[in-house]
């Protein structure tokens, strides 16, 4: 049931990561063309765009670390004993979800922070927590997921 549950987490943030990379697309080859053609970019694109790259990034992180398709480069790791394998992937993943437990902590306060000051962005006054929420969202489903690896010991 866990194993579902996750799965269909993960497909989701990776329909938002690629949605949003789509967006991102788009917005810029829209915003070069009007420049290009018209003289007269579009004000909002680089706003619309910082915005999607707020929900592309973290959910990028989660699909990866369910993945284990994080890039890394293994030139001393691989020539280690299998012992030393355990423990240096044991401190590495460690890190890694308290970094991720941390980052989704300090979230709910930025969510806070931008409830009670009403923050918007500059030109379309968009409200600015909706992508905080998402951040608490996707940190709290990679420290899951980091933490339940190490429990299970999924070694690359």
């Amino acid at each position: 049931m866990y194993s579902k549950f996750m799965n269909f987490l993960v497909t989701l943030m990776l329909v938002i990561s690629c949605t949003a990379l789509m967006v991102m697309m788009m917005l810029t080859a829209a915003d070069v063309g009007m420049r290009y053609f018209l003289n007269s970019p579009l004000v909002w694109a680089n706003e619309l765009t910082e915005i999607c790259m707020g929900f592309m990034v973290p959910a990028a992180v989660a699909y990866c670390s369910f993945k284990g398709a994080h890039v890394s480069v293994d030139l001393i790791y691989m020539h280690l004993p299998n012992v030393l394998k355990k423990i240096v992937y044991i401190f590495a993943e460690g890190i890694v979800t308290l970094t991720m437990g941390i980052l989704c902590w300090k979230s709910f306060d930025t969510i806070d922070e931008l409830i009670m000051m009403n923050t918007i962005t500059p030109d379309l006054g968009l409200p600015m927590w909706p992508i905080a929420v998402f951040f608490v969202f996707s940190f709290g489903l990679t420290t899951v997921i980091t933490f339940t690896s190490v429990l299970k010991g999924d070694q690359a």
